[in-house]
């Protein structure tokens, strides 16, 4: 979007639901080459409401040959020992509809970063709680995406060469709009008119395009905020 061209909302995805009103349970394959590590976390992932646990493989190969092809999210080991480039993997699963929550031993930013450039729309680590990784991957099948605040706070606190420098207003309109706000809300909430939230926005939009970062949609600014934990990760309000 360039400046002063009219601004288009990215709708919001919606799950499907039963007959019955109660949201659909999501349908999960995981995938890791390490058994004793796949069949507990299916164990664990199956006890919880809302997610059912449909396929489990060691290997990208034995997912898409099996059921787990038709899940809602695949739940992605990115320490698979066939020699795969874990970027590719993801973008793999994404050409093919698949969506990916990433959960993996090596969570350090540059790893984190990687897989949600590669088109991840979670990432949680191993070390982190089974509430964490049920939440990254409700979040994954309704589109809104999930870091765990841990990684959250690293991706923060990371002085990455191609994180632009916002200014706080920048920063806060950036936090709103990819929260899922409209411009009108975001300007409401931050006490200013709308085109000056614009304003802020394309400034956002253009230091991103600058540092080699695409942000020309909603979802680009989201998972940009995502990259560089701008976007709490617990689902609280964005400030005021």
């Amino acid at each position: 979007m360039t400046p002063g061209s009219p601004e288009t909302e990215d709708p919001t995805p919606e799950g499907p639901e039963p007959d019955d009103g109660r949201p659909a349970s999501v349908t999960v394959a995981a995938v890791d080459d390490h058994p004793i590590v796949l069949e507990g976390l299916a164990t664990a992932l199956r006890q919880l409401p809302g997610i059912d646990v449909i396929a489990t493989a060691s290997s990208v190969k034995e997912l898409l040959a099996g059921p787990g092809r038709g899940a809602d999210v695949v739940l992605l080991d990115l320490g698979l020992g066939d020699g795969s480039s874990p970027p590719d993997t993801i973008r793999q699963l994404i050409d093919l509809g698949l969506a990916v929550a990433v959960y993996s031993a090596t969570a350090d930013p540059a790893t984190v970063r990687a897989a949600i450039r590669a088109g991840a729309a979670a990432f949680v680590a191993k070390t982190d709680q089974l509430a964490d990784v049920a939440e990254a991957v409700r979040r994954t099948a309704d589109g809104s995406g999930w870091i765990s605040p841990p990684l959250a706070f690293l991706l923060l606190t990371d002085d990455a060469p191609d994180r632009p420098a916002l200014s706080p207003q920048e920063t806060q309109a950036l936090q709103l709009y990819a929260a899922g706000l409209s411009m009108k809300a975001v300007a409401s909430r931050m006490g200013i008119a709308t085109e000056t939230a614009k304003q802020y926005i394309d400034r956002v939009r253009k230091k991103y395009r600058d540092a080699g970062r695409v942000a020309a949609s909603k979802i680009d600014l989201l998972r940009r905020a995502m990259e560089d934990g701008l976007i709490d990760p617990s689902g609280a309000d964005p400030p005021a």
